[in-house]
């Protein structure tokens, strides 16, 4: 999944979706709990996304909101700081990295709905516990968070 992941993010070799795409449904198939309303994907940063021309978040974030028949929403949620790669972080320097780097366009959108927010990787849990503390401010029933891979 690494190298998946890896060929993705920073060679935009796409062709690996096909194969993380059978994971996924394997994946949302096991479950019976999940009762989404929306997908939200974490956010890139727009220098980040300009540099990059996709956003791997969103893009499974859109297999999953197909598969599942579930209302994408890419464009609520905002990174609003530029924040440098964490890759090569340690825990403390990842939670100073995110602090305040994300904001909500439309709060209304998110109340009382049941959210899936999407990321690609969860390593100390920082970004996708920002991203949602900005969505808390929404007030929305709840919030579950899909990662494709955690890392060890």
């Amino acid at each position: 999944m690494r190298k998946a992941i890896h060929l993705l993010k920073y060679n935009a070799k796409k062709g690996v979706l096909r194969g993380i795409e059978k994971v996924i449904k394997i994946y949302f198939n096991s479950l019976t709990f999940l009762s989404s309303d929306l997908i939200i994907p974490i956010p890139l940063h727009k220098k980040r996304l300009k540099q990059r021309g996709f956003n791997q978040s969103e893009l499974l974030a859109l297999i999953i909101a197909k598969y599942l028949h579930i209302k994408l929403v890419n464009n609520n949620l905002e990174r609003i700081k530029p924040t440098p790669s964490q890759i090569a972080l340690n825990r403390k320097e990842r939670i100073k990295n995110m602090k305040g780097a994300f904001r909500l366009k439309n709060e209304e959108e998110l109340r009382g709905k049941n959210i899936l927010l999407v990321d690609d990787v969860y390593t100390t849990g920082t970004t996708v516990k920002e991203a949602s503390k900005t969505i808390i401010k929404a007030r929305p029933k709840e919030i579950y968070v899909f990662v494709l891979a955690r890392a060890i």
